[in-house]
């Protein structure tokens, strides 16, 4: 169970109007609202920013239903949050369970066998608190003077909703606590996840067989095996997330069902060709997958995995390593199923201002802006959150993506050296077809800069040209198989142990990735690489080196100690690149986030046969995380303005535990 709790609710944008009878607000206040040139000039929510001064129309008259009465609305888009009523709280608990039955054994001297049924579930629950109602709210702000002289919400005069309270907004110290219990609700959501797994696999040693070479000792390895599994997801969500009334949630949450099973054949061999001979040690291995998988719902596929490896040892005290493996990642539940929806996708709005008037020569972006259908003048208003909209979702027909991994490498264990052992280990990854969306952000670059129909055919504005005031603007980023990923780079590690004299053991090891190359295609834009950035684009921070150093010492006592250093070389913000798909506009605070270095301390104390305690305390020098803001840390990626998946969020981490064997 984890209680998360989050930034205050609010209007977020979510209510356009007010009513130009609203006692609440002052005289200066109604006289901007409900100027002439801002009054709305019709009742339907489609044409929310018609208003007197953009269209030329008279006002519209709306009518209270109580009285009969007409009266004005002036547009108003409110951002306020719910400082009143404290932070939101979300409440997930996840209640997870597998029962395993199986069995093993030896058929003969050559072969043995495994096969086992597995069953998993997982049990999911989230009740969202002090989020508030879009309903409600819109109803509390719809204030008028009530038969006794006071403000009362326009629905208890009507009848409709008597429960109302007035939120007054409009006036220092304005809430109240009746106000905050009739706008506050709760959302609740449910979930299924099951994996059923029916397995069987048969090992053999053919040299039983006499199936080996002359110079081994050891014959070829064979494996065989069958496999069946199915995976299901049911999840559902109550009324208020699934109809977008929850104002803090960004877009409705909608139910998702499907499941998707699959049978497996695979095979491993592996054939030493030389063991302690005229070199120490060669080998070769090899292995093979076929799956065929079936989508709840019709739609079928099959995949084929495989790998080739081979080790050489000329000498005991180094081995050389090389390998090839063809690999897949198949669609998730979520990938093939989950609803479309407007949400927030992107961070960035490059029409955002004013298209140039004519008397100034249009750029290559405004005749992109005006192909998104803008008009030359027309003010377009940034998000204060760098939020924009797109609509996401699952597709029942993707494919699986597919990967070429290449490795080389090599580990030295010197025997002029006990206990000392180091590996170097080159790799080089490339994944095709992804399973991805191209990227809000990447689509409008593209339709911005080239004025390409198809990819402003994917912008859609809403009626003031935004794609964040109301879910009619968006960008289409649908999840699809398009372009692809690849990183190479090189790990290394190292460990040394041995006595000191007769007081204990002090023992280093340490570990640490180089990274060459880190390159996203969107299938559209320019391939960029990430290596030594992070932001709006590229992510959490990818730095060029990182590593991890541990120095330990266990006493003969059985009290021990140990430090370790993690380290984390500096980033720049992705927008700094050259790269056309990533160069623009950086912030000074963003722009570069330096070498990070945190130190851990570890003490443990070993008493008797049974009893092992632990002391610790991680970031122990209190070093807080680098701030980033605004463009480089998107919605959903940072916590907190902080990279919280790559630097420690919370200082100093004290623990303390104990460890009992019976």
């Amino acid at each position: 169970r984890t209680v998360a709790q989050i930034a205050p609710s609010g209007d977020f944008g979510n209510t356009l109007s007010l009513n130009c009878d609203n006692p609440l607000l002052s005289a200066q206040q109604l006289s901007i609202v409900c100027d002439n040139e801002n009054l709305l000039v019709s009742a339907n929510p489609a044409n929310a920013f018609d208003v007197v001064g953009n269209t030329g129309l008279p006002a519209f008259n709306f009518i209270d239903p109580a009285t009969g009465a007409t009266y004005n609305r002036g547009f108003a888009q409110i951002l306020r949050r719910n400082v009143e009523g404290g932070p939101r709280q979300d409440d997930l608990q996840h209640t997870s369970f597998r029962t395993v039955v199986g069995m093993k054994g030896d058929l003969g001297k050559a072969w043995s066998y495994d096969a086992y049924y597995q069953y998993g579930r997982t049990n999911f629950a989230e009740t969202y608190l002090n989020d508030f109602s879009v309903a409600r709210i819109t109803r509390a702000i719809d204030v008028v003077t009530g038969p006794a002289g006071t403000p009362v919400c326009r629905s208890t005069t009507d009848g409709s909703d008597p429960n109302c309270v007035p939120w007054d907004i409009f006036a220092p110290g304005g809430v109240t606590p009746a106000a905050l219990t009739y706008i506050q609700t709760p959302g609740f959501q449910r979930g299924i996840n099951s994996e059923q797994v029916v397995s069987g696999a048969l090992t053999g040693d053919l040299g039983e067989y006499g199936m080996k070479t002359p110079w081994a000792n050891d014959g070829v390895a064979l494996a065989l095996g069958v496999e069946y599994r199915k995976e299901t997801l049911e999840f559902v969500s109550d009324a208020a997330f699934q109809s977008g009334d929850l104002a803090g949630q960004g877009a409705p949450t909608l139910p998702v069902s499907g499941s998707y099973d699959v049978k497996e054949f695979f095979g491993e061999v592996r054939v030493p060709l030389v063991q302690e001979s005229f070199i120490h040690a060669l080998t070769v291995a090899g292995g093979y997958r076929r799956s065929k998988y079936g989508i709840g719902g019709g739609g079928s596929y099959s995949t084929d995995t495989y790998k080739i490896e081979g080790e050489f040892a000329p000498i005991k005290d180094i081995r050389f390593r090389a390998g090839y493996n063809r690999a897949v990642r198949v669609p998730t539940l979520q990938d093939l199923f989950a609803p479309r929806r407007v949400a927030l996708d992107g961070a960035n709005d490059p029409c955002a201002g004013t298209i140039n008037a004519p008397k100034g020569p249009l750029t290559a972006a405004d005749t992109g802006c005006l192909a998104q259908g803008l008009s030359i003048g027309q003010i377009v208003t940034p998000n204060p959150a760098d939020q924009y909209n797109g609509l996401i979702g699952g597709n029942p027909n993707l494919l699986p993506e597919v990967a070429d991994t290449w490795t080389v490498g090599a580990v030295i264990t010197p025997s002029f050296l006990p206990g000392f052992s180091a590996s170097v280990d080159w790799f080089d990854i490339k994944v095709d077809n992804a399973i991805q969306g191209i990227g809000a952000d990447a689509i409008l670059t593209q339709c911005t800069n080239t004025s390409n129909p198809f990819f402003c055919g994917l912008v859609n504005r809403d009626a003031s040209g935004s794609l964040w005031r109301t879910s009619n603007g968006f960008i289409v980023d649908t999840t699809q198989n398009v372009g692809g990923a690849s990183t190479s780079g090189l790990d290394v590690s190292a460990n040394y142990s041995r006595a000191i004299g007769g007081a204990g053991r002090a023992s280093v090891s340490f570990v640490g990735t180089y990274l060459d190359s880190l390159v996203t295609d969107d299938g559209i834009s320019t391939p960029y690489d990430c290596k030594g950035f992070h932001g709006a684009l590229c992510g959490t921070p990818n730095p060029k080196w990182r590593h991890q150093m541990r120095v330990s010492f266990d006493h003969k006592s059985g009290l021990g100690a140990s430090v370790r250093w993690r380290y984390f070389d500096g980033v720049t913000q992705d927008r700094a690149s050259s790269n056309p798909s990533l160069n623009g506009v950086t912030q000074p605070a963003n722009l570069k986030i330096p070498a990070v270095n945190y130190f851990d301390l570890s003490l443990t104390a070993k008493i008797g046969d049974h009893y092992k305690f632990n002391l610790g305390a991680n970031n122990l020098l209190d070093k807080q995380p680098p701030i980033v803001a605004g463009a480089a840390c998107p919605a959903g990626a940072c916590n907190g303005n902080v990279w919280a998946q790559v630097y420690d969020s919370v200082g100093r981490y004290v623990y303390v535990g104990i460890t009992l064997d019976f």
